[in-house]
């Protein structure tokens, strides 16, 4: 692998490489087209003459596409895919996958960190450094090129339904601090760091899975808050921004041009005004917030006239590619232009050792992916992360030397009841006198009656919520008889710790608690992190990288507790 300086972001505007331009000058104009076209891929087994596989090798084969997008992948079967696709290729394919908190996010059996809202509790940037530099490590190890991370969205809207935990917090200057960090580490790691949702989709309220959100902050407003922490990312040397699927009616007016489409938004803003050279790439373009607009031929057109270099993820990529071509040939682009993103996405290639070497070796990636290493790292980080925001009769630490019977009441804004049981089984495995009762979306009277009465049996309470952001799901949060419930059993008055797994924002909806936790998510660090902060044996540290007015809580505060070991 080969280790880059930050700054090599430069070289998207430097003197030409000769791989970079013999390569460009020995392609056709089909060819071009494809190398901007990066469809997407999940990362299991596929036999050689099944359907998908064939699609694959149509397109990397025949079409010739630029690269590939992995989704939900198997360890091992991710590999030897990406191994059989890059000797397909003529042209080394760039790979590039979400891996905001890590490999884990796609991939089990790699390092498992805590959600990137953890890294703003702690708020130490070496931390987030780290982090970033063993997922550059990890995925460069499986042969992932380019990371589509991390998210510089500052999420001031609680009600956001898609970003929330997946941001560094509600503070410019916070999330600007880390994704720097965050960049830094993943460069230094010689994997590609990509900016997103430019430029900012943290103050909305609809997921863009579904239709297109408006960012409704005024010029000023942007500038402060949203923009921020790109500027601060390109002056430090990001490679790659992604650009969000919203409409900014203070750049475009009532228009309804989405960012990711809009000509004012990528060439004039980002490029000009801000001075970005790097790569530009579209957000998923098979979301809603397009497709409910615009074909995927309109689409793949509108965003290379708007500035983008890279379109990713295009509900039929032969569709796009035959845009390209079309749009070429009829002179709605001209072939310069097509020109201009593949010599980036060529330099890019070439910046990351791929025109040297494009194959993964089996072999090593059990040395370098879960290495007890990364996993003390990803350990402490969650540690440091837990925060406390109330503890009212001083709950925490629990004691459980007066043999309290306890009622552990699980509440899951799914239907899938695995939710929460890593965590249920490891407090149940620390605690004796501990009864469980869930409660998913879809649960009966019967359900909901075993677990009240599990709680009027208890001495102490504890309720664990799991609500957590998913695409396509379009709200955040537990239903409203899940809400009910939880306020039945408070209006029991017995002793009641509340957890969050997942939104941090819960405190304001149940302001009457007694003992409230942040752990940012259901990672299996965050959640033995949780259960040694209960117990006493961890310092509790965090501070709260969001506000909640609802409950009085402002940003930096948390409850700092030594662990009982310390006393």
């Amino acid at each position: 692998m080969i280790i880059q300086n930050i700054n090599d972001v430069r070289i998207y505007i430097e003197k030409k490489d000769e791989w970079v331009e013999n390569t460009l000058s020995q392609m056709s104009l089909e060819e071009k087209a494809a190398q901007i076209v990066f469809p997407n891929v999940n990362g299991i087994y596929l036999s050689d003459d099944s359907p998908e596989f064939k699609r694959l090798e149509y397109l990397v084969k025949e079409k010739k596409v630029g690269g590939l997008i992995f989704f939900v992948s198997d360890l091992y079967e991710q590999v030897v895919l990406t191994n059989k696709m890059q000797r397909l290729a003529e042209i080394p394919l760039l790979i590039a996958a979400d891996y905001e908190h890590g490999v884990t996010m796609r991939i089990e059996g790699a390092t498992p960190f805590p959600n990137i809202m953890a890294l703003g509790a702690v708020d130490d940037t070496n931390l987030t450094y780290e982090m970033a530099r063993v997922i550059a490590k990890e995925a460069r190890a499986i042969g992932v090129h380019q990371n589509y991370a991390p998210v510089a969205d500052v999420n001031n809207n609680p009600l956001n339904p898609i970003i929330n935990f997946r941001s560094f917090g509600e503070s410019p200057e916070l999330v600007a601090r880390h994704s720097n960090a965050f960049i830094k580490g993943l460069q230094d790691g010689g994997m590609v760091a990509t900016s997103k949702h430019f430029p900012g989709h943290g103050n909305t309220s609809i997921d863009s899975h579904l239709d297109l959100p408006v960012l409704k902050s005024n010029l000023d407003e942007l500038n402060k808050i949203e923009l921020y922490p790109f500027k601060e990312n390109i002056k430090a040397g990001v490679m790659s921004i992604m650009v969000g699927h919203l409409a900014v009616p203070a750049i475009e007016g009532d228009s309804g041009i989405p960012a990711s489409l809009s000509k004012k938004v990528i060439s004039d803003l980002l490029k000009k005004e801000l001075g970005f050279n790097g790569l530009v790439v579209t957000d998923a373009l098979n979301m809603h917030g397009i497709t409910n607009y615009y074909s995927t031929a309109q689409a793949t057109i509108e965003a290379i006239k708007a500035g983008h270099d890279c379109i990713l993820f295009p509900d039929d990529p032969v569709e796009s590619i035959d845009a390209i071509v079309n749009a070429v040939k009829s002179g709605v682009l001209d072939e310069s232009r097509l020109n201009y993103s593949v010599r980036k996405i060529l330099m890019t290639k070439k910046w990351l050792g791929l025109d040297k070497s494009k194959l993964v070796d089996l072999d090593k990636i059990s040395s370098v992916v879960g290495i007890k290493e990364h996993l003390e790292l990803a350990k402490l980080i969650s540690r440091k992360s837990i925060t406390l925001l109330k503890n009212e009769s001083s709950l925490i630490p629990l004691s459980l030397n007066d043999k309290k019977k306890i009622a552990h009441i699980i509440i899951v804004d799914s239907k899938n009841d695995n939710d929460g049981e890593y965590f249920r089984k490891n407090l149940e495995k620390r605690i004796d006198k501990i009864k469980s009762s869930k409660i998913l979306i879809n649960s009966g009277e019967i359900d909901y009656q075993s677990a009240f009465e599990n709680c009027i049996e208890s001495d102490l309470i504890v309720i664990s919520i799991y609500s957590k952001v998913r695409s396509y799901q379009g709200t955040l949060g537990i239903s409203n008889k899940q809400k009910e419930f939880v306020q039945e059993i408070l209006k029991l008055n017995k002793p009641c710790i509340m957890i969050s797994h997942g939104n941090p924002y819960l405190l304001g909806e149940f302001s009457e608690v007694k003992a409230y936790i942040n752990n940012y998510g259901d990672s299996k660090f965050s959640e033995l992190a949780t259960i040694e902060a209960i117990l006493g044996e961890i310092d509790i540290e965090g501070k709260s990288p969001i506000s909640i007015p609802s409950a009085n809580i402002k940003i930096g505060e948390g409850i700092h507790i030594k662990s009982i070991k310390s006393n």
